[in-house]
């Protein structure tokens, strides 16, 4: 049952939000570059995430099938998250958003997310079994 409300919720998310990596990238682009300096933003956020990752990560761990692992990874990536944001010093976090900083990164990010928010949302929504 959690994994179905997960897979659906979690696929709308990934649909929504690749489609607009790939539509705002500009938007994304411009607010990444002052991510860096908001000292207090990244800590609210990575806060939030934080949270967000442990609720999840201690509430769901379930390797039965494809999906219910991918779920579970993609939890355990939320927890990541918020302790590389935490953590990361701003000379690495200026080293690793130069690195990504590129359009090919937000269509190809874009389309991957697009494709499996798809693949998900259809086995939430019984559309695939």
């Amino acid at each position: 049952m959690i994994t179905m409300l997960l897979a659906k919720a979690i696929g709308l998310y990934l649909i929504v939000g690749g489609t607009a990596l790939i539509i705002k990238q500009k938007e994304f682009r411009a607010a990444e570059r002052h991510f860096k300096s908001e000292g207090m933003l990244r800590f609210s956020l990575a806060m939030i995430l934080l949270m967000l990752g442990l609720v999840y990560v201690v509430g769901y761990n379930d390797f039965t099938t494809f999906v219910s692992g991918f779920l579970t990874v993609f939890g355990w990536f939320i927890f990541l998250k918020a302790l590389l944001v935490l953590f990361i010093d701003g000379g690495s976090l200026d080293a690793m958003i130069k690195r990504f900083d590129k359009k090919e990164f937000y269509y190809g990010g874009g389309a991957t997310m697009i494709v499996f928010g798809l693949y998900l949302a259809g086995f939430g929504f019984g559309l695939l079994w």
